[in-house]
């Protein structure tokens, strides 16, 4: 199996701080794309776990991945198959929810803007993001890293659905812990040789580069690096499980370390789902908790 990877994430200088731009080439129609990023059942296959969107210039997008929060924002521009912008919304002190998502109330809005951009050619697809309004302050630098290794994972993520499961449904778990070990710490513990993700190779960190997921006495799949950046986060194919997609990353939060296993599964029932992420927490929690 041909495992591709055709995208970047960087920081950029702008003039009030810096900006992260994201580039992704996909072998898909402008009008998939755009299906795939604004509508409820498109996003609910590769990006959050729930999402809601009223379409349409002032309109909203909600995601969550988790039962206590979402991120809710407003679109300020929609041009269909071509501009997508948005940002934090303003939203009534009424309204607790929005259709499957909880709206926890911020004093303070995030001042970032997101514009999406694809550009077409036949079955090809370049989507282009930038996002602006960071502050230049040392909280947000780990703020800008932490959502630009989350693009980065989550771009690649609709790249592996495009080329292996194109039209599958997937089930979506999270695993987590929160540590108070330093990051190297943490990723040491989780990924080499006597980690629970197992390069064939020590110190490889390549496309295609194999590997071995241990988890307890019991659990031991085979998978292949799609993408990793800085020894912070990588993406993996689950060669055995139906090629489904397991993220890792080490996000720097005020109160530890925050490590996050997001899988996309694809071909398993719930059971066979439920029992593989509960025995990644175990071993997670052992390792790093």
């Amino acid at each position: 199996m041909k495992l591709i990877h055709n995208g970047t994430v960087e920081r950029k200088k702008a003039e009030t701080g810096e900006n992260l731009v994201a580039e992704f080439t996909y072998p898909a129609t402008p009008e998939e794309i755009w299906e795939l990023l604004t509508t409820k059942q498109g996003l609910e296959r590769w990006f959050p776990k729930n999402a809601h969107v009223t379409p349409g210039k002032e309109g909203l997008i909600g995601i969550s991945w988790t039962d206590e929060f979402a991120w809710i924002d407003r679109i300020t521009d929609w041009v269909p198959n071509k501009h997508l912008t948005f940002k934090p919304a303003e939203l009534p002190d009424s309204l607790n929810s929005l259709e499957s998502l909880p709206v926890v109330k911020d004093d303070e809005l995030l001042p970032y803007t997101i514009k999406i951009t694809l550009d077409g050619k036949g079955e090809s697809t370049t989507l282009r993001l930038v996002q602006s309004g960071f502050l230049s302050d040392e909280d947000w630098d780990n703020e800008i890293d932490s959502f630009r290794f989350g693009w980065m994972h989550q771009f690649t993520s609709l790249e592996h659905l495009l080329h292996l499961h194109r039209g599958d449904q997937r089930k979506f778990r999270r695993v987590q812990v929160i540590s108070k070990l330093p990051a190297e710490e943490c990723w040491n513990r989780v990924v080499g040789v006597e980690g629970m993700i197992r390069p064939e190779s020590a110190g490889s960190l390549f496309p295609g580069d194999a590997f071995e997921i241990q988890a307890g006495s019991t659990v031991r799949e085979s998978a292949s690096l799609v993408q990793a950046t800085e020894l912070r986060q990588m993406n993996l194919n689950l060669n055995g499980l139906n090629n489904s997609f397991l993220g890792f990353g080490v996000w720097r939060k005020k109160e530890g370390n925050w490590l996050v296993m997001d899988g996309n599964y694809y071909g398993m029932d719930d059971g066979q789902v439920d029992d593989f992420a509960a025995s990644l927490q175990e071993e997670l929690e052992a390792r790093v908790g």
